[in-house]
């Protein structure tokens, strides 16, 4: 809450419309797949509460790898989708092989490889780093509803956002991929009132207005 609560209020802002902040339980204590199930569960229960319920995913890095590990569920048990979904700077393929974590080392001080590979391993525990509920780049992403994809240009997981949007092209996914020129990973985190990040408010906005239904409350 303490590193995302000012982001998270300013995207509710920006967008109109109610966001709820989920505080999922962290690796190492609670390892895959705590995270996905913990999310699910809150779904279903808001679901079931009001069966007229309708959501969007939202999530930045390792709340990315999220957005697209629940929605890989929620197609796998027949539940009802979300609308849409936005990923900033996510990680998606937890194994750390592709080209920009050699190409952008030295232009990203926030990640390293290093890093990468320890945290995926508290992370994976005994499970596959290729199951797609792990590293959702490897999932079916056959209908899936709408996805913005927003990454910088200086950050180590840059090919993870592109090789994602290219598995959701090859699905026949409706995806956007928005690169912001000279940015760091999650940047908007770093300074929301840099250009950058309300150029990316704004797309997040738009995105949000074309793909749900019902006006928004702004």
């Amino acid at each position: 809450m303490k590193s995302h609560g000012a982001l998270v209020s300013h995207i509710a802002y920006s967008i109109g419309r109610r966001v709820l902040f989920l505080e999922y339980s962290l690796a190492p204590e609670n390892p895959f797949p705590k995270a996905p199930g913990e999310t699910l569960a809150v779904l279903e229960a808001l679901q079931k509460a009001d069966t007229g319920f309708r959501f969007g995913l939202l999530g930045d890095s390792a709340g990315g790898n999220l957005v697209f590990s629940v929605s890989l569920k929620l197609k796998a048990f027949r539940r009802k989708p979300s609308l849409y979904h936005i990923a900033i700077s996510p990680w998606v393929n937890l194994e750390a092989i592709y080209p920009s974590y050699l190409a952008n080392q030295k232009l990203d001080p926030v990640l390293t490889k290093d890093f990468a590979e320890y945290a995926a391993s508290l992370y994976i525990g005994s499970h596959s780093v290729k199951d797609p509920f792990v590293s959702p780049v490897y999932g079916d992403f056959a209908g899936l509803t709408p996805s913005l994809i927003m990454y910088g240009s200086r950050e180590i997981l840059a090919d993870d956002s592109v090789r994602l949007y290219e598995a959701l092209q090859k699905a026949g996914v409706k995806s956007e991929l928005f690169l912001s020129e000279g940015s760091l990973h999650v940047w908007p985190l770093v300074d929301i009132q840099s250009g950058s990040a309300q150029i990316a408010l704004t797309r997040i906005r738009d995105f949000v207005d074309q793909n749900s239904t019902g006006k928004p409350s702004r």
